[in-house]
């Protein structure tokens, strides 16, 4: 699962496209995984930076020389934060002891991504991660970094959006039969298809309301 071309993959649809439904599936399937649900105290970087640095201590307890310490201690202190220094000791970190190939799943990720210090901190881990630390973004706006358009044109970005989370014909006709044992024939599904445009919570509550 882990055996990515690209090091940073990026998916966003809005709401009810199936996006968190994905992720759970991934995570089944997928270890060693770290897993950073956004919200919107994570825009500081404090919040942010200790988030992150639990978030890889719990997918990989003997991860050492994480700033967690430092972290705690700064907490409450007046002074700017040394953000830089913070992310490159996570870096090396990571880039010293992290054990194989791993995927870092950031959910709603566009909370932080917009403009200020996290998103340049989130732009300078994806940057200077090691080759076997996969990044997926996933948030409903499109999700910005200030390197994001190199990364892409490098081939370095692989991109998701909700044209593919959308249901097609083959598939509506697919979840009507097998998920909710209904057969639709052609004209309905074609109905359904143009009515909610591939939207899976639009099929769903379609289903409740015929049902």
């Amino acid at each position: 699962m882990l055996d990515f071309p690209a090091a940073r993959r990026q998916g966003q649809a809005g709401a009810g496209y199936g996006k968190s439904t994905a992720l759970a599936e991934l995570s089944q399937d997928t270890q060693p995984l770290v897993w950073y649900q956004v919200n919107q105290e994570d825009n500081d970087p404090l919040v942010f930076l200790s988030h992150l640095c639990h978030a890889f201590l719990r997918a990989f307890p003997q991860l050492p020389d994480l700033p967690i310490q430092f972290l705690e201690a700064w907490s409450g202190t007046q002074g700017p934060l040394p953000c830089r220094w913070v992310t490159d000791q996570v870096i090396n970190a990571l880039s010293l002891s992290l054990p194989g190939p791993a995927l870092f799943i950031l959910d709603d990720a566009h909370l932080i991504t917009e403009t200020g210090e996290v998103a340049e901190i989130l732009d300078r881990l994806i940057g200077l991660a090691p080759r076997n630390l996969h990044v997926l973004l996933s948030g409903r706006p499109t999700i910005t970094l200030p390197t994001l358009a190199r990364w892409r044109a490098q081939g370095e970005v692989f991109s998701v959006d909700q044209t593919v989370l959308a249901f097609d014909y083959d598939e509506i006709t697919a979840l009507y039969a097998q998920q909710y044992k209904l057969a639709l024939n052609s004209e309905e599904v074609e109905s359904l298809l143009i009515y909610t445009e591939g939207w899976a919570i639009a099929l769903q509550l379609t289903w409740q309301s015929i049902r």
